[in-house]
């Protein structure tokens, strides 16, 4: 079995995805929870987020803690950094 359409490089998963990441993850966990749930694990420390692409869990991460992303994916970052609720 074949699996070398399944092989990406290093940020080729951000530049194919970033125009649909949104959509189809919009639904994959319920934010507030998540949102929750590390805010009470940073304990007010400041966090970091390792593929922050399109800011998904960021912004509302960003109303509660100081937050630091990352992303090696161009097309995502400039997604987020798009987006209305951006600073």
């Amino acid at each position: 079995m074949e699996f070398s359409h399944f092989v990406y490089s290093n940020n080729e998963y951000g530049e194919q995805f970033a125009d649909v990441y949104d959509e189809w993850y919009e639904h994959l966990d319920d934010i507030d929870d998540v949102v929750r749930f590390v805010v009470d694990l940073a304990d007010a420390q400041p966090v970091l987020e390792l593929g922050v692409g399109t800011g998904r869990l960021a912004i509302p991460l960003a109303r509660h803690v100081p937050i630091t992303g990352v992303d090696n994916s161009p097309s995502m970052v400039a997604r987020l950094l798009a987006r209305p609720d951006v600073d």
